[in-house]
């Protein structure tokens, strides 16, 4: 089979660039309505009485390992398939039917069986995610391919961007959902939340279809298991930017996972924060990741993604340290807003869920863009599935954090882990070097900058 010639990147193809925007709202929405760090703790505290945090960890580590294992044995798959388009659709129309069924599920049993419910969901938002990560690889080809690599960095900022915007939107949709007040009951309120979810997954699916996918280099066979991932691994061994930053993004998801799904669960229990307030955290949270992410898409072609993996590092272990020290300040209420009362200690709930949604903008559009600088064309399939496989373990960390904090709520040892991981983040990342993408006829050449 004759192989097509590379794609012709050099120029902005804006009808590739506007639907990837449009996609990307409907991401979020849907993202918005399964939030590992708000909604889902929530739901795992209210889904069966007792309110323990392992139930937390459990389901926000069921969502992120979905996200991450389809990747070690796709990827290989991937390299053979000249059109990559369809998996995407696929991919999404797996995530609407799982959520279509979680709503059945809440229907028939969240009353009446409680354990079989939260057994339920947590199957079917695994293979939610699962499907989620199905379309990863897809997504970041086809992408590669369409647009210019400088407009990489800018390209996903102005897409989580106006993503997270409506995202913010939707907090306040959910906050009046989940109140005790103005909202349904129990399951009704999830029933509504989730089905959100499945709908805005479903539309995002068919907008992506819409785009013109161009030609690629394939392989010609597929390589056996052991092969691939010995492919792989040689790719690693033989690049120590490639092995530092692998390892500084599993530490990324293992640092957040022991931090980010128990501040909820911490605020509910130590703070006596009301369920409603839910709601407004994945709000704050969403429009700082939104109003900063055309911030770090411009200072990515400014200034290189490795200064911004380092800012959003310290961002991101703010979270934990702030967390810890908000029963310490003051519990005067300040003022009423929505009918919530804060005081001091919300309030550095409130900032600390600021400092999650500008993190992970931060971290996502300076490691997704330094990914997609130095994927070589030819092993793109290979290099993101090695690149996943040594991320997918720390997808579980939810768990080891709800384990830390346990029934005793030590949820100071858990967000002190997390620090400690962020800071071994830090120096991974500060020994790495900024590569700046070359267009050249292949695709593969990068440079390294000092």
């Amino acid at each position: 089979m004759t192989q097509p010639s590379p794609p012709d990147n050099s120029t902005l193809d804006r009808h590739t660039f506007y639907v990837g925007m449009a996609n990307g709202i409907f991401v979020f929405l849907a993202n918005a309505c399964l939030d590992p760090e708000t909604v889902l703790p929530a739901f795992a505290l209210q889904v069966m009485p007792g309110g323990s945090v392992l139930r937390v960890g459990i389901i926000c580590s069921a969502i992120n390992l979905g996200w991450f294992w389809p990747q070690i044995f796709l990827s290989r798959q991937m390299e053979t398939k000249p059109l990559l388009l369809p998996y995407y659709g696929l991919a999404q129309g797996l995530r609407a039917v799982c959520m279509t069924l979680i709503c059945i599920a809440l229907y028939l049993f969240a009353v009446e069986n409680p354990g079989l419910t939260f057994a339920i969901v947590v199957l079917l938002l695994f293979a939610s995610s699962s499907g989620g990560a199905y379309s990863m690889i897809p997504f970041m080809r086809i992408f590669r391919d369409g647009l210019p690599p400088r407009w990489l960095g800018a390209f996903l900022g102005w897409r989580y961007a106006l993503g997270g915007l409506t995202a913010f939107a939707v907090g306040f949709w959910i906050k009046s959902i989940l109140s005790s007040e103005t909202g349904p009951t129990y399951p009704v309120n999830y029933i509504l939340v989730f089905g959100g979810g499945g709908i805005s997954a479903a539309v995002c699916g068919l907008l992506f279809m819409m785009i013109k996918e161009r030609p690629h280099k394939i392989a010609k066979h597929t390589l056996p298991m052991r092969y691939h991932l010995a492919r792989g691994q040689r790719m690693l061994r033989a690049d120590a930017g490639l092995r530092r930053l692998a390892r500084a993004r599993a530490l990324w998801s293992a640092s957040a996972g022991m931090a980010f799904p128990f501040v909820v669960p911490f605020a509910i229990k130590i703070i006596d924060m009301p369920i409603a307030a839910v709601g407004l955290l994945l709000a704050v949270k969403m429009l700082s990741y939104s109003i900063t992410n055309p911030l770090w898409g411009h200072l990515s072609r400014i200034l290189g993604n490795r200064w911004l993996m380092i800012f959003g590092i310290l961002l991101q272990i703010a979270v934990p340290a702030l967390t810890i020290l908000s029963p310490w300040l003051p519990r005067s209420v300040l003022f009423s807003w929505l009918g919530i009362s804060y005081d001091y200690r919300l309030l550095a709930i409130v900032l600390a869920s600021v400092f999650i949604g500008t993190s992970q903008a931060c971290l996502q559009v300076s490691i997704n863009a330094f990914v997609m600088q130095i994927l070589p064309a030819r092993k793109a399939a290979t290099f993101l599935g090695f690149f996943f496989l040594v991320t997918s373990p720390t997808m579980a960390m939810p768990v080891v954090g709800a384990l830390a904090v346990g029934a005793a709520d030590r949820f100071a040892l858990g967000m002190s882990l997390a620090i400690v991981l962020g800071m071994a983040m830090l120096r991974d990342v500060l020994r790495l070097k900024e590569v700046q993408a070359e267009v050249s006829a292949s695709g593969d050449a990068y440079r390294e900058l000092s």
